[in-house]
């Protein structure tokens, strides 16, 4: 599992929780473009870390969820191939 599937699995949980929820209600919740959200579900974009520690915040999760998130946008996302390999093995 990766950030992009927990975002995912989010957006899927509150969809089904109310069938009017859409990717631009999600994408309104996380302080983020619609087009942006929907590069980054598809693979097209990424994010920051900082942005990455933002929508963790939003999205209340937990310190060990957290992490895991950060991390997995770390491992993929990373400038340094130290800090991604770093990422991956936590």
């Amino acid at each position: 599992a990766d950030y992009r599937e927990m975002l995912r699995a989010e957006l899927i949980e509150r969809c089904n929780r109310n069938s009017r929820y859409s990717l631009r209600s999600f994408a309104r919740h996380l302080k983020l473009d619609p087009a942006r959200l929907s590069d980054i579900l598809n693979g097209k974009k990424g994010l920051s870390r900082p942005a990455a520690e933002a929508l963790t915040e939003i999205l209340g999760l937990s310190p060990g969820e957290a992490e895991f998130f950060c991390d997995s946008v770390d491992a993929c996302h990373a400038r340094s191939r130290i800090a991604r390999r770093e990422a991956q093995a936590r």
